[in-house]
């Protein structure tokens, strides 16, 4: 009774923020900031400690970063419910649509930053399926929302441990494999250096997709000049050293994190923390 409540509140809070005056925005967020930083001391403490460790110079602010998680938020929302309401433009998609002409399965990597609620939807954008891998750790009743939220008849969502199937699945006809690899939960990543800091990027489903023959893209999404771009920025189509994959992989995402440091979600709890 609880979780439908909450879908049904969250639902409707859903549907007025969406048309809320994007010139007022701002207004809200330094209204809930200081309730925010609050309650969520703790978090916010690790976050500024993130940043330290990155040594940015000037150093971002966790306001900063908060605030762009929030705005970004609040479009994701927005481009959910009527993607029109949000336009986004779309640079170099020829690089995974020729992938998909070539009858090449393809793995899309991105990582948590700028609207990323966008990217997979946006992926439904090449009319083939999009086999989505995510782990909802939410309670019941937002992972409720948030399931109808990302709804589309072309994505499929899927957990961790259905692996083995994804890959059965996206060598059956050409289709895409979604994921974004800086966080996983009870899964094995692939130990990196992110920023100067031991890290894991959670790339073994991709590897093991490109040895049986998948084309690895890499894109993103960031927010500039109020507009959202998605950018497709490189393919790995060819065999090539696991290793030096990996390092390459890492490199782009060092500097998509570099390139736009506030858009990044630095709050997750196992950033920067082998286990």
């Amino acid at each position: 009774m609880m979780s439908r409540l909450t879908t049904i509140f969250l639902s409707l809070l859903s549907r007025i923020l969406i048309w809320w005056p994007r010139q007022k925005q701002q207004h809200i967020f330094e209204i809930i900031w200081p309730v925010f930083r609050f309650f969520r001391k703790s978090e916010i403490k690790r976050v500024k400690k993130h940043l330290h460790r990155a040594n940015f110079v000037p150093k971002p602010q966790a306001k900063q970063v908060y605030g762009d998680l929030f705005y970004n938020a609040w479009d994701s929302l927005r481009y959910l419910h009527k993607p029109s309401a949000l336009p986004v433009i779309m640079r170099q998609a020829e690089l995974l649509s020729n992938e998909l002409a070539q009858q090449r399965p393809v793995v899309a990597i991105s990582i948590h930053s700028g609207a990323f609620e966008i990217l997979h939807r946006a992926l439904t954008n090449f009319g083939v399926p999009v086999h989505l891998v995510q782990a909802m750790n939410f309670p019941a009743g937002m992972n409720q929302w948030l399931q109808k939220m990302r709804f589309h008849p072309l994505i499929q969502p899927h957990s961790p441990a259905q692996s083995p199937q994804i890959l059965r699945k996206l060598f059956e006809k050409p289709q895409i494999l979604a994921l974004m690899v800086d966080q996983a939960r009870d899964v094995r990543g692939n130990e990196v250096n992110l920023l100067g800091n031991p890290s894991y990027l959670w790339l073994r489903l991709a590897l093991k997709a490109q040895e049986m023959g998948a084309s690895l893209v890499l894109f993103r999404t960031f927010r500039q000049n109020g507009q959202h771009i998605i950018s497709f920025e490189k393919v790995f189509n060819n065999p090539q050293n696991t290793q030096d994959l990996v390092s390459e992989i890492t490199a782009s995402v060092k500097q998509w994190i570099v390139e736009n440091p506030t858009q990044w979600t630095w709050n997750y709890p196992r950033l920067w923390n082998l286990m």
